[in-house]
């Protein structure tokens, strides 16, 4: 695949609806204001192997957005420990 490099964003908390945990979108490098309001996302990082499904949607329309539902616990999810 073409895409190697993805820029990893996470939603400003005071952004992400009430129904969801977290949402975060990965697009090629300088391509966010495409798709959304850079203003309510925060650049994590950056993924240089992204993973087959993240990389065919970005080829496909140009970003992935990965949203969590509320009721999911994250820590089991990422295999994280919680915080205390």
């Amino acid at each position: 695949m073409a895409v190697t490099v993805l820029e990893y964003y996470r939603r400003k908390p005071a952004f992400v609806p009430p129904d969801l945990q977290e949402m975060s979108i990965y697009v090629r490098p300088g391509e966010l204001e495409l798709y959304a309001k850079p203003d309510e996302w925060e650049l994590v990082g950056r993924t240089f192997h992204p993973n087959n499904l993240q990389a065919a949607d970005v080829m496909r329309q140009g970003y992935c957005l990965r949203t969590l539902p509320i009721g999911i616990d994250a820590a089991k999810l990422y295999g994280t420990k919680a915080k205390a």
